[in-house]
């Protein structure tokens, strides 16, 4: 069990793929991949931390340097890469939930339950 969830029981779901652009993934994953499939839960310090948009801000007490906001950070992925593969988007996720450090959240169906 992450340290997170110790702490803070009482976590929220989340999606990984921010529900805003569900028709360009829905696209993209062709019917393969249902965006509802993947929510975390997360505090309520770690979803601020995901939406923070700031200049050297810390994150797990990481410095970053580019701290954008879980979605922007897709809008510009969507952007550069408008015709992205479902195993490029997988890995972006991937990427953005180790930039976030959120990368040891348990992967959930929506509106299913903690363990």
């Amino acid at each position: 069990m992450r340290r997170q969830d110790i702490a803070y029981r009482s976590g929220d779901q989340h999606h990984v793929f921010p529900q805003e652009l569900q028709k360009w993934f829905e696209e993209r994953f062709q019917g393969s991949e249902d965006i509802h499939e993947y929510t975390v839960y997360l505090s309520e310090g770690e979803h601020q931390a995901v939406h923070l948009t700031a200049k050297g801000a810390e994150v797990g007490a990481t410095k970053e340097p580019d701290l954008l906001g879980w979605n922007q950070e897709w809008k510009n992925f969507k952007a550069q890469h408008e015709e992205a593969s479902a195993h490029e988007i997988f890995e972006e996720a991937g990427r953005l939930m180790d930039k976030y450090r959120i990368s040891a959240a348990e992967i959930r169906r929506y509106r299913q339950k903690k363990k």
